[in-house]
């Protein structure tokens, strides 16, 4: 449990850390959306697109991750025993009635329902976010989870 605690901590501090130092939009709530939404251009040039990352946990791959978290290391410092603990809780089992499950190919795997999920989420999510913004300005652009919110020009 006391290394579980650690690595929540190192994840969460990683992830506030390169949130605050970006101008990438990595909400978190409501408010968050509603806030960026009365900043945007108030005109008739511009049009909404919405998009969902399709099975966004499940495709979460160990070299996905690596480079987010290459990425976030630009941001902020992370230590090579941080990246360690980070990537050894995506070692995932399932015991199930006396037996264990392990994927077929791997035991790598980024679980729903927890924080150690949500937040390598986002972690990815500001990572591919970065990507974006080399076709739409970070500001016009942002990330729940797996939706996503971003204002175009009308064609």
């Amino acid at each position: 449990k006391q290394w579980y605690q650690r690595r929540v901590a190192i994840t969460a501090g990683k992830k506030i850390t390169a949130d605050n130092t970006s101008t990438l939009n990595l909400w978190k709530n409501t408010n968050d959306v509603l806030g960026w939404f009365a900043r945007t251009p108030n005109d008739n040039k511009n049009r909404f697109i919405k998009f969902d990352i399709v099975e966004f946990y499940p495709s979460i791959t160990e070299e996905l991750l690596d480079r987010a978290i290459r990425f976030a290391t630009q941001h902020t410092p992370i230590s090579s025993q941080e990246i360690e603990i980070i990537k050894h809780t995506k070692n995932s089992l399932l015991f199930h009635k006396g037996g264990s499950w392990e994927k077929k190919d791997r035991t790598f795997d980024v679980t729903m329902g927890a924080y150690d999920g949500a937040e390598t989420c986002e972690l990815v999510g500001l990572y591919m976010l970065n990507q974006l913004k080399q076709h739409i300005p970070a500001d016009l652009v942002g990330l729940y989870r797996d939706d996503g919110l971003a204002i175009i020009p009308k064609a």
